[in-house]
């Protein structure tokens, strides 16, 4: 019994010990997460604004090429006239 008792008393510590490691290393994990989240979600939000940007560009090239070739048929027509 004795020697079951030290082996169960061993088996605890080192489940404590192993407990302890296991929450430091989640620990650290967590913290690297939210260092990862504060650095990421600012480039994440400033992507999107970007994508607008983009997007509003392309719509405007679209306006202005519309507005280039409307202009130029106008030129024609008046020409013929």
């Amino acid at each position: 019994d004795e020697d079951w008792l030290r082996q169960f008393e061993a088996n605890v510590t080192r489940s404590e010990q192993l407990r302890g490691n296991i929450e430091r290393i989640l620990n650290d994990f967590e913290r690297h997460i939210d260092q990862l989240e504060s650095n990421v979600f600012p480039m994440h939000e400033q992507n999107g604004k970007l994508q607008i940007k983009q997007m509003n560009i392309q719509k405007l090239l679209k306006t202005i090429d519309a507005t280039i070739q409307f202009y130029g048929k106008s030129g024609e027509l008046e020409s013929a006239i």
